[in-house]
């Protein structure tokens, strides 16, 4: 709900069972030069602890004990208890870099047709200093984004939306914020979903009359450690798989509740944008499997020409070469990818 004298914006932190990230992220909220009578902060996490909820407690958040596992059901217990117009999220391991609250609440008065706000993301370590680039790896995780604003109004969607490509527009759910008009619409696909919340929220932005806003600046920080689900967390190479692989999985199955919806939407024209996530999405898949053969490659790869333009796909260029070794020896192609996803 939301009321004329309550806050603009509410921030949805959500945590699962990880403490140590949680009280650096909420002070990236509670320190930026926003006013804190436009502000509030909604706390989702599944754990009691002493010191954090105490100093939850002293900077005004306000926290929900989730008895739910999966992160779009978090993010719709912070959803339903806010009350702002404008709804952003933070993951507790993610933080916000100093101004974006002001940048979020200007991009949505100067476009009041906006639906969806997104800014580029900057790497950084465990200790939440920057992170060169040449120490990301290829298929660990994708280049941050484009250093270009690009504002996309809903009559240029259907020529522009394809080429989205270096803007990751359905990545990293902490440099997104919308209003309600663009979330209340998936509320109920949400509550099926294990993942892939930013994926959905950027289609429902896409399908809806609004404008969505690419913000070229660095307004986020995603931490990149150890229990990072794209870098698979420790254990053996065998266990590192099977969690990648098990990520995979119910991204697939988040990837075709994302395409119901968007067929349900009357909006035909962008099937083909989450057919192509889908396309990437099988295609990890087949890396991870130890029982994928050539002919699995054989058959994805002739999939490429309809997809190939499409921003998913450009944005994984490296990952479709990647189909090549397979095709020669899926063994070879299985050591290489292991090796470039830091799990060998």
């Amino acid at each position: 709900m939301t009321t004329g004298s309550g806050p603009r914006i509410s921030i949805v932190v959500i945590a699962h069972s990880r403490r140590e990230f949680l009280p650096e992220a909420v002070k990236s909220i509670v320190e930026q030069e926003y006013p804190g009578n436009l502000r509030e902060i909604v706390v989702v996490k599944n754990f009691e602890d002493l010191e954090i909820d105490t100093f939850l407690s002293a900077v005004g958040a306000r926290t929900i004990l989730s008895t739910e596992g999966p992160a779009p059901r978090k993010i719709l217990e912070g959803y339903r208890a806010s009350r702002g117009s404008i709804i952003a999220f933070l993951e507790d391991d993610d933080l916000f870099e100093p101004g974006r609250l002001r940048a979020i609440d200007n991009a949505f008065r100067s476009n009041p047709e906006l639906g969806l706000y997104r800014n580029r993301f900057c790497y950084v370590g465990p200790d939440g200093l920057p992170l060169p680039e040449e120490s990301v790896r290829a298929f660990g995780l994708r280049r941050t984004a484009s250093a270009s604003s690009v504002l996309l109004r809903d009559r240029e969607k259907p020529g522009r939306a394809r080429w989205l490509a270096g803007q990751f527009p359905d990545f990293n759910i902490s440099s997104c914020a919308a209003s309600r008009a663009t979330i209340d619409p998936v509320v109920a696909y949400l509550e099926r979903m294990t993942s892939a919340i930013d994926t959905i929220l950027f289609f429902a932005a896409l399908v809806s009359p609004s404008s969505i806003l690419f913000d070229g600046s660095c307004r986020t920080r995603y931490r990149v450690h150890s229990q990072n689900a794209s870098l698979a967390g420790g254990g053996t190479v065998n266990e590192r798989l099977q969690r990648l692989r098990e990520v995979a999985r119910r991204s697939g199955v988040d990837y075709e509740i994302v395409r119901e919806f968007v067929s349900r939407s009357g909006r035909a024209e962008f099937l083909e944008l989450i057919d192509a996530r889908i396309w990437v999405n099988r295609l990890t898949v087949a890396f991870r499997a130890s029982e994928s053969r050539r002919r699995d490659f054989a058959r994805l790869l002739g999939g490429l020409p309809r997809y190939f333009d499409t921003f998913p796909v450009q944005e994984d260029l490296l990952g479709v070469v990647g189909i090549l070794p397979f095709l020669a020896s899926p063994a070879l192609g299985r050591r290489l990818y292991a090796r470039q996803m830091s799990i060998s």
